[in-house]
Parts: structure tokens; sequence; C-alpha cells
């Protein structure tokens, strides 16, 4: 990824690729065939 980007930095790669796990589920559930589950779904602390 980092030559992908160009980044000479490995350290500059990290900010552009780093996700949240929450930021990461909330995409996933968004966009997961299975959202329309109208059961709620408990978040980890």
């Amino acid at each position: 990824m980092q030559e992908l980007l160009g980044h000479a930095s490995v350290a500059t790669t990290q900010l552009y690729t780093h996700v949240s796990i929450d930021s990461l589920r909330d995409a996933y559930q968004q966009s997961h065939p299975a959202r329309a589950d109208p059961r709620p779904r408990a978040r980890e602390p």
C-alpha cells in the first residue's frame, strides 16, 4: 500500500489507512444486505 500511494514512510501511509473498529462496524452495518434485520445491535464498550 505504501508503494501504491507513493509514500516514503510507512508512518504516512498509516495516517491514511487507519480505520477505527467503530467506523468499520458502522460502514459494514450500513451496507450489508442483512441490514434489513430490525433487531438493534449491541455496541462494544
